[in-house]
């Protein structure tokens, strides 16, 4: 098993770690032991990411788009195809996006995968991209 070592942590918080520790009946090491895995558990909040989708047959396509401070872009293309279940979808996808509490993300691309057939998480890139017809929503 790895071992972690953390330094220059201040008096008072080691502490407080071993006080919380000893409430809780467990030394130290075995309390933040404990605590890492509950973090890890923890859904991750991610500051910016692109969430692209296609279907079916590329007929309908967008993305939704959170930059780092906090900005969101949309694209949807042609909306006259969509089907209401694609609004639907596409609209909870993007009050998810913009709220971007934890577990908002994954929350926004499962409601997508389910009205489209392909979805994906890229990174967030400032500059629009053009690929095969595709204008990434900037």
């Amino acid at each position: 098993m790895p071992d972690l070592l953390v330094r220059d942590v201040p008096s008072a918080v080691a502490d407080a770690l071993t006080e919380r520790a000893r409430a809780a009946g467990m030394d130290r090491q075995e309390w933040l032991r404990q605590h890492f895995a509950q973090l890890v558990q923890l859904p991750i909040v991610k500051v910016s990411y692109t969430l692209r989708f296609f279907g079916p047959q590329d007929e309908v396509y967008g993305c939704i788009k959170r930059s780092p401070d906090g900005k969101i872009g949309f694209q949807l293309r042609p909306v006259a195809l969509l089907t209401n279940e694609q609004r639907s979808a596409f609209r909870q996808a993007g009050e998810s996006v913009r709220r971007n509490d934890p577990g908002d993300r994954e929350k926004a691309f499962k409601a997508l995968s389910g009205a489209f057939e392909e979805v994906y998480e890229i990174p967030y890139i400032s500059t629009p991209i053009k690929k095969e017809g595709f204008d990434e929503c900037h």
